[in-house]
């Protein structure tokens, strides 16, 4: 089986050759030793067509795969890489080298979803070729207050992505300004990006006041008079040059107690910039608390910080005025313990190697915890240190299986996220039952004129509002073939709407206000238990 395409990204929606395989019958609980297959493939410059040597190439199951971890490979002297032992089924496959953008394979843009590659049982994949094109550059000089050039600042590139149903601000890559004030980032796919500049350093004047410098954004100001800087693919900006702002610095005090109101000694508490939506360590410093808890940072410039400690965070927005009283809560997570069942009381036909118990937190605002653990040989799960809403999820199952529900006691937990108290507490009794009546959609788009086409992105969602969560069940995005053709499985029963555009950032599909622009005149299908149902979509005329 050949492959072949080459990924470029431009103005102009660029044609890729890409067959993929006919989808994979679902796998039998019965079925005796799956062959593994193979990979093979070849990376290039996408402006010279010259082999890229130490590409690194990672190999991540699609949706529904009974595997869970990714693949790594790495490009030779010819640029060619190889996957040897692949597990069969629907994968994704990415490609990236220092100095080039990273692609996804069938990509055509930057923050779009890419094409999932299905290998069958014992086969080989030949000449799957990635073009990366290579990154843009961001440069400029950085100057004090005098406009003399300031060595040592660091400078963040911000991007935009989706996260959690929101565009939020993303950090892209990051320089530190040389003897000149001279900074260089590279490797930036185009978009717009906003560019911050930040130093620790602080002086006293001839009074003993202490000065320091804020963040400062380009073109020269805070947060809220930044400038949007465009950047077209592999364009190398060199103009970028702005002067820092010297501030009066402040003091900042709190307390750090434990959730029983018990002050917390000796607790370290750090202090970095932040940006908006981001919390970052640039700058970080830190201090430890005293025997009453408290703590103390001195000589702070005017700008976003995150302060954070025992567990606790803050986000401060620091203008010319000290701030005192801010109080972290430590907590402690709790234990969860869990079993998996089938829907039908009867054991599981397969085996627990693979199969994964993942948290998902669609709401933000939980402990940092391990969010992906085994199941053991009996089908129980331990999950600790949790504490906030999550959802539970199981993945690495047989593609013929399914969540159905995930229920705490009598509380059906499956959709709506379950806010964990916290306090060490050890909580059992939850259980997930699988099922093997899977819903599955097949479907094909055409373009405005007709014709099967790949150049699109398929949305499918619930109908009702109340299950447009980030990680929803009821979400579904997916790149068709070739043949315009495309298939999800794993859909729970209910009503949906689903939408063909030929292009859709990657996670804005869980953006509740494009789901409901979408929704309006969007076909609409009921999906029973364990359903089917064949969908035909069409893009729209291009405007």
């Amino acid at each position: 089986m050949k492959i072949s395409t080459s990924v470029v990204f431009a103005a102009a929606v660029l044609a890729l050759s890409f067959v993929p395989a006919a989808a994979q019958p679902p796998s039998s609980a019965a079925a005796v030793e799956v062959k593994p297959g193979g990979i093979r493939g070849r990376v290039i410059a996408a402006d010279t067509g010259k082999p890229l040597r130490r590409a690194r190439l990672s190999l991540t199951p699609a949706g529904g795969s009974a595997w869970s971890r990714p693949l790594i490979a790495n490009t030779d002297a010819s640029g060619r890489f190889e996957f040897k032992d692949v597990p069969p089924g629907s994968c994704y496959i990415a490609a990236s080298r220092a100095g080039y953008l990273n692609v996804q394979y069938g990509q055509r843009r930057p923050r779009e979803l890419g094409l999932a590659v299905t290998l069958r049982a014992g086969r080989t994949i030949e000449d799957l070729d990635i073009a990366l094109p290579r990154g843009g550059v961001l440069s400029g000089r950085i100057t004090d207050e005098l406009g003399e050039p300031y060595p040592g600042v660091r400078v963040d590139v911000l991007g935009t992505r989706y996260d959690l149903g929101k565009r939020v601000p993303f950090p892209i890559g990051t320089a530190t300004t040389d003897d000149l004030g001279q900074f260089r980032v590279a490797g930036l796919q185009p978009g717009d990006y906003y560019v911050v500049a930040s130093s620790t350093e602080t002086w006293r004047n001839e009074k003993q006041e202490t000065f320091g410098y804020a963040s400062t954004y380009f073109p020269g100001g805070a947060a809220d008079s930044a400038q949007l800087i465009p950047l077209r693919p592999s364009e190398r900006r060199a103009d970028l040059i702005f002067s820092l702002h010297a501030v009066r610095t402040v003091r900042i005090a709190g307390v750090v107690r434990r959730e029983n109101g018990q002050s917390m000694s000796g607790a370290g508490v750090s202090l970095a910039y932040t940006y908006p939506g981001i919390m970052m360590v640039a700058g970080s410093r830190s201090v430890r608390t005293a025997a009453d808890g408290s703590f103390e940072f001195k000589d702070v410039a005017a700008g976003t910080y995150g302060v954070f400690g025992g567990g606790g965070e803050q986000t401060l927005t620091v203008a010319d005025a000290d701030i005192q009283g801010i109080e972290l809560v430590s907590k402690t997570g709790s234990t969860v313990l869990g079993t998996l069942a089938s829907d039908d009381g009867a054991p599981l036909p397969f085996s627990t190697s693979g199969v994964r118990v993942a948290l998902e937190a669609p709401l933000g605002k939980v402990l940092p915890t391990v969010r992906i653990v085994a199941v053991d040989t009996d089908w129980s799960f331990k999950m600790t240190g949790l504490g906030g809403p999550f959802v539970f999820r199981v993945i690495g199952a047989p593609e013929d299986w399914m969540m159905a529900s995930v229920r705490l006691a009598d509380k059906d937990i499956t959709d709506v996220p379950w806010d964990v108290p916290t306090g060490g507490k050890e909580i059992a009794g939850l259980k997930i039952v699988l099922t093997r009546k899977v819903g599955r959609l097949a479907g094909t788009v055409a373009d405005s004129r007709g014709a099967p086409t790949s150049a699109a992105t398929v949305v499918v969602f619930a109908d009702d509002p109340e299950l447009w969560l980030p990680e929803s069940r009821f979400i579904r995005a997916i790149r068709p073939g070739i043949d315009g053709r495309f298939s999800i499985a794993g859909l729970p029963a209910g009503a949906y709407r689903a939408i063909a555009r030929d292009f859709i950032e990657a996670g804005q599909w869980e953006d509740p206000k494009f789901l409901e622009e979408a929704r309006d005149g969007a076909p609409r299908f009921v999906l029973g238990e364990g359903g089917s149902e064949t969908i035909s979509l069409r893009l729209p005329p291009v405007k």
